[in-house]
């Protein structure tokens, strides 16, 4: 049988902690819509058909993004052209070959530890 006064104090607490959770809550989506009302409020003035045309021009003076884009696009279409073409053959390989072979098992090695640790964190080592 449940003690009364103790099922009450449980949900006393349990209120209690509903209470300050959604508060919690409460608070840092407020936070999270003023940041990104700012966000918005003073990024959308500066925008403009310029800033994606116009080359980047030296400090201080006025221009755009174009080459940057254009560099962006560039290197994400050499990643995919040498990269996919890499991962298809190796999938491959281990999939119909080198299921027990030593490449095999060191590529799922490195497999394992790149799917493990979150990119901004290889990323970052090897800035240092």
């Amino acid at each position: 049988m449940i003690d009364a006064k103790l099922y009450a104090r449980r949900r006393r607490r349990n209120t209690l902690a509903a209470v300050a959770s959604y508060g919690a809550t409460f608070v840092g989506l407020s936070w999270l819509a003023l940041i990104l009302g700012v966000l918005f409020w003073e990024g959308f003035s500066g925008l403009s058909l310029r800033v994606f045309t116009a080359m980047t021009p030296p400090p201080g003076a006025v221009g755009g993004l174009l080459n940057a884009i254009v560099g962006s696009l560039i290197m994400t279409s050499l990643a995919l052209v040498i990269g996919a073409p890499i991962g298809i053959l190796a999938g491959t390989y281990m999939a119909e070959y080198g299921r027990h072979g030593r490449l095999a098992s060191l590529v799922r090695f490195i497999n394992d530890i790149l799917l493990s640790a979150p990119s901004i964190v290889v990323g970052c080592s090897y800035m240092k």
